[in-house]
Parts: structure tokens; C-alpha cells; sequence
């Protein structure tokens, strides 16, 4: 199991059918927040899935259940986040040069 991060934004979906929506959602994920107005709703949670179940399944999924619940398409934005293997950066002495150059343009060590 791999814990993960969703954030989701639902656009242009009907307003009558805005709580199964949300029931939809949160059927499917443990959102922690959630907000929104008649035109865009979001939430953001954190859930733990088989880790080999793709972003994209997970998105999909969660899109499927969306649509079924509107009774029809309606825009959505879906970002998945491995927690146990999250996105970062490393830095290295020539990074600092590099960039303190390009943002400052020139920098006192």
C-alpha cells in the first residue's frame, strides 16, 4: 500500500446534482476539505491504494464515479501524489551559482 495526496477541482457540473457529486467523491476518497460554490467545487484528502494501482486508474476511476453521479461530463482537474515517494529536488554547489544568477543576477557569497 502507498499513501497518496489527491487534490480535485469539478467544473461546469449540474447544480441540482451538486450533492451526489460531492457524496460521489467522497465515496471514493477520504477528502479532508472540501469547498466550493455552484461553479467549481474542490477537495483535497489522502487515501492508501495498492501500489500498483497507476495515477491514472485512480484518476479515472474517480472521474467515472463524478460523471455517473452528474449524469453527465463535467470538467475535472485530478492530481495524485505518492506521499511515500513525493516529488522534490535536490541542489548541488553549481545549482546555487546557476540559479542564484538567473533570479539575482548576480549574489554575494
Amino acid at each position: 500500500m502507498t499513501r497518496c495526496l489527491l487534490t480535485l477541482n469539478v467544473y461546469d457540473f449540474d447544480p441540482e446534482r451538486g450533492d451526489a457529486v460531492v457524496n460521489a467523491a467522497l465515496a471514493y476518497w477520504k477528502f479532508v476539505s472540501w469547498d466550493g460554490s455552484d461553479d467549481c467545487m474542490r477537495g483535497i484528502g489522502e487515501d492508501f491504494v495498492d501500489a500498483n494501482v497507476t495515477d491514472r486508474q485512480i484518476a479515472d476511476e474517480l472521474a467515472a464515479a463524478i460523471w455517473q453521479a452528474n449524469g453527465a461530463y463535467c470538467r475535472l482537474s485530478v492530481a495524485v501524489v505518492r506521499l511515500d515517494d513525493p516529488p522534490g529536488f535536490e541542489f548541488e554547489r553549481e545549482d546555487y551559482d546557476s540559479i542564484m544568477d538567473k533570479l539575482y543576477c548576480c549574489h554575494a557569497e
